[in-house]
């Protein structure tokens, strides 16, 4: 939302270029005014970060006739290097310039959903801060890991009541 949305590009537009910049849109359409200027905005952060995650509902909001595939050709279009789209029970897919990647969730006993998005997220940041290639030179191994580790947090998460991330302890398998 403005003033705060042209505040944080013009922060982001002053990045050194080695800064890894991400995006998590999170759309609440009650919230974010008319779609028409909610996507334009989008689109201007979309153009700025080199990681977009999108959960399936965000992109068929912003995208309304478009599958996921079409939706992360036209995010890497506007200039992401990755693009991650959460899609509930049936994981996620991960997508770059050299192809894409999709990650099967695992069954589990689901709880609650709160936190799922920003646990898949959050284990995303981490894959990267520990291997900065799975951005800066993305390949489907690279990507693989990536997304598995972020589906298997996410995971963890939903089986908890309340946005309950996971502790790395509990991902050090997928490591």
């Amino acid at each position: 939302m403005e003033p705060g949305a042209s505040r944080v590009i013009e922060a982001v537009s002053a990045l050194n270029s080695d800064t890894i910049v991400s995006f998590d849109p999170n759309i609440r359409s009650s919230v974010i005014g008319p779609r028409t200027e909610a996507v334009a905005r989008a689109e201007m952060f979309f153009a700025r970060a080199d990681v977009v995650k999108l959960s399936d509902e965000d992109a068929a909001w912003l995208y309304p006739r478009r599958d996921i595939r079409e939706v992360c050709d036209r995010v890497l279009d506007l200039g992401a290097d990755m693009v991650a789209v959460t899609r509930g029970e049936k994981g996620a897919l991960m997508a770059c310039a050299n192809g894409r990647v999709s990650i099967d969730a695992p069954r589990v006993a689901v709880a609650d959903t709160v936190g799922a998005g920003d646990s898949f997220m959050a284990a995303l940041l981490f894959a990267i801060s520990r291997d900065p290639q799975v951005v800066r030179d993305p390949d489907l191994q690279r990507l693989r890991a990536a997304a598995g580790i972020s589906v298997r947090a996410a995971s963890l998460t939903v089986q908890r009541v309340g946005a309950d991330l996971p502790w790395i302890s509990e991902l050090v398998d997928t490591l």
